[in-house]
């Protein structure tokens, strides 16, 4: 067995599969990086395929996983973005509230004011779209400039933080009917011990999160 089967930061051996597995880690489809890689398809669905066939093999898999991660790691380094800096966007949405941007008058009647945003708020806002119209008839008719905005998606915002930082713990179930009706006692109870200290791990493993200055 050649060296670079076993160790995906080396090149592979046929020129052709390395070439298809660094077009694949550069985000082309498939079909495109089969071609690119000097392959020959005579239709697009032969091409979709053989580029499937090609990357489900266990050592082109591994070097596109390993170029994938080079591309992804240099981008990071490149933009400075990290996990912290990910979480802390994801809170200026999560935590948004109306009340930043709108303003409330004494009869009750709420318009919007985006005239005082900080730039925190600001993030939290996907769309503003404004129109003038004509309010009154004849003369009395003036002007009238009506702003409306969107805020982003509070809840999916905050089913991600909570994701990343473990909240949220997914039930799965283990085994099928009858599965474990030839298990001694013993062996159920060392099994329930074992499910136990995952569950332990799982709940002692989160992601020590630091303020964000998010909206409240």
């Amino acid at each position: 067995m050649s060296k670079n089967t076993l160790d995906p930061s080396k090149p592979l051996q046929n020129a052709k599969h390395e070439k298809f597995a660094r077009l694949i880690a550069k985000a082309q489809s498939g079909r495109d990086a089969y071609r690119g890689a000097g392959f020959t398809a005579a239709t697009d669905n032969a091409a979709d395929a053989s580029a499937s066939r090609l990357l489900a093999t266990a050592k082109v898999r591994a070097r596109v996983d390993n170029l994938t991660a080079k591309v992804t790691a240099k981008a990071v380094e490149d933009t400075g973005v990290n996990k912290a800096k990910v979480i802390a966007e994801l809170a200026k949405i999560g935590f948004s509230n109306m009340l930043d941007y709108v303003t409330i008058n004494a009869r009750g009647e709420a318009y919007a004011d985006l005239s005082k945003l900080t730039r925190d708020q600001a993030a939290a806002i996907v769309e503003v779209t404004s129109e003038i119209y004509m309010e009154g008839e004849g003369d009395e008719a003036k002007p009238v400039k009506r702003t409306k905005f969107k805020l982003a998606d509070k809840r999916a915002a905050l089913v991600d933080i909570g994701k990343e930082l473990g909240m949220f713990v997914k039930k799965v179930e283990v085994g099928g009917p009858g599965d474990f009706a030839s298990l001694t006692e013993d062996e159920l109870l060392a099994l329930e011990d074992e499910i136990s200290e995952k569950i332990e791990e799982i709940n002692t493993s989160g992601v020590t999160h630091s303020g964000s200055g998010a909206v409240n």
